[in-house]
């Protein structure tokens, strides 16, 4: 073997000795069970919440509507101003449809035989993921003030 060969062979024996310690330091997928802990936590606080908080209306006015709500509207309303439609409402159309697309390959992938069951659990989990996530993100951006005092209340 020449001089080049051995050369060549420690090379490739160093590159694959990388590959080998970076894999091993990959990040393992996150188990099922955990995933859906977090979407049932995220689900029921998205659900439970504002139940809970609807009886506080003085605590939402104060806090959310004069405090948090304000700072969030002026930082959206100063980006989404220069773009005359409503960015939230596309967001969401386009999610539902990409969403229902996948769904659909997805069961064309499975009823041929060519996708596991397992990745369609974990695409369902993900999809509640996200839908929970923006249930939240509804109501912590502005849903929070359907529970505000009454105007009334408020003008005196």
């Amino acid at each position: 073997m020449s001089k080049k060969e051995k050369a060549k062979l420690k090379i490739s024996k160093e590159k694959r000795e990388k590959r080998e310690k970076r894999e091993k330091r990959e990040r393992k997928p996150i188990p099922i069970w955990i995933k859906l802990i977090i979407c049932a936590v995220l689900t029921i606080m998205g659900l439970f919440l504002p139940k809970l908080l609807a009886n506080s209306s003085t605590f939402i006015e104060k806090y959310f509507s004069n405090g948090l709500f304000v700072g969030i509207s002026q930082a959206f309303g100063t980006f989404t101003s220069i773009i005359p439609i409503s960015l939230i409402e596309v967001l969401i159309m386009a999610v539902i449809i990409a969403a229902i697309v996948i769904l659909v390959f997805a069961i064309i992938k499975m009823s041929k035989r060519k996708l596991p069951l397992m990745k369609v659990v974990r695409f369902l989990i993900s999809l509640w993921f996200v839908a929970a996530i923006l249930l939240n993100l509804f109501y912590f951006m502005w849903g929070f003030n359907y529970y505000r005092q009454p105007i009334e209340t408020s003008m005196g």
